[in-house]
């Protein structure tokens, strides 16, 4: 439902932005060999990188693309479980209008109208890359175009950044901990969310690190088992905590 959402909004923002989007992009990528993006950065990306004549790679954090009866698509993940297998495969088609619908006209006219190109999109023969692990997620293999699993991509970490004294100090305390986040996914009820993950917290017995990023979670001042923060680093983070759930 949050994803849904964000598409919506960015498929009612993307006819006013899209000309200073691909302005910037096309002056951003000059000289590269090659563009990647996923959901929203396809719709730029893709007419970018012809315009420039190097490839368009997809890169996903969502198994987007792949049909599969094993979980339902990434914008339908209610599927109801009666539907069964056929249900689960339809919510991945329903999907992928999903993803592109909203954006076809835009992307036409961009093509035409500012990047001079003829034509519909040609078809991307390039492999498909998804930034997570196949332990966790499996993205069936196909025969129209590659797909591979590739494990889960950090940015390189800032030399200089250090813990806090409060965070190390955390971490050090008797007791396991565990990391719970939210990366870019909205809260409609922040109090709920955070009285569950509460709940949680103290039903399992475990103090947390808790990364609020955009959820928008209460103000935890004076919880003793939690230490929040907005994001910290998850590779110095992950192997100084018992779990991780996000």
């Amino acid at each position: 439902q949050g994803l849904l959402k964000t598409m919506r909004f960015a498929a009612r923002e993307m006819p006013a932005r899209m000309k200073e989007w691909t302005e910037q992009t096309l002056h951003a990528c000059e000289g590269v060999d090659a563009l990647t993006g996923g959901i929203g950065g396809m719709v730029i990306g893709q007419g970018v990188a012809e315009k420039l004549g190097v490839p368009f790679i997809e890169t996903h954090l969502q198994p987007v693309g792949c049909v599969t009866d094993k979980y339902p698509g990434a914008l339908f993940p209610n599927t109801p479980a009666w539907l069964g297998g056929w249900g689960r495969r339809m919510s991945h088609h329903l999907t992928e209008l999903g993803v592109w619908g909203p954006f076809r006209g835009v992307m036409e006219k961009t093509r035409r109208e500012q990047l001079g190109l003829s034509g519909k999109a040609r078809s991307n023969p390039t492999p498909v890359l998804y930034g997570f692990s196949r332990h966790v997620v499996d993205v069936p293999s196909s025969a129209v175009r590659a797909r591979h699993t590739t494990g889960y991509w950090f940015l390189p970490r800032d030399t200089e950044w250090q813990p806090s004294s409060a965070l190390k100090a955390f971490l050090e305390a008797p007791g396991p901990v565990v990391s719970i986040g939210f990366g870019s996914m909205s809260s409609e009820s922040p109090e709920k969310t955070t009285e569950l993950v509460l709940g949680a917290i103290r039903d399992a017995k475990v103090r947390a690190v808790l990364l609020a990023g955009w959820g928008g979670l209460s103000t935890l001042e004076g919880e003793s088992d939690v230490h929040c923060a907005d994001a910290l680093p998850h590779d110095w983070l992950f192997p100084r905590v018992r779990a991780v759930v996000h």
